[in-house]
């Protein structure tokens, strides 16, 4: 087989396998855009804008044992600390903050 009969079988299988790409992509039945995307992507920036924000703290402390749950907050949410409540997990720990 000569370097041509290669080149055109190559070519052949390039434009099969973008065909076979093609139909599968047209298949797919999820829009690739919805139709609320600005509203959506406003959403995921603020949970972006969240974990920036709770990197930025000077201090975090979460531990857990079986007995108690000790949360620590830093001093710039001394307001915060005041205020936190954890009813979900009332029964299972009980809540005692440590301001940093």
């Amino acid at each position: 087989m000569n370097w041509g009969k290669g080149l055109a079988i190559a070519m052949i299988a390039f434009a099969g396998m973008l065909a076979y790409f093609l139909v599968l992509a047209a298949q797919n039945p999820e829009p690739l855009i919805a139709e609320d995307y600005y509203e959506q992507e406003l959403k995921y920036q603020d949970r972006i804008d969240a974990g920036s924000r709770t990197l930025a703290l000077s201090g975090r402390c979460i531990a857990a044992t079986r007995e108690v749950l000790t949360v620590g907050f830093p001093p710039e949410v001394k307001d915060l600390a005041s205020a936190v409540r954890c009813s979900c997990c009332a029964r299972m720990w009980p809540v005692r903050t440590a301001l940093s």
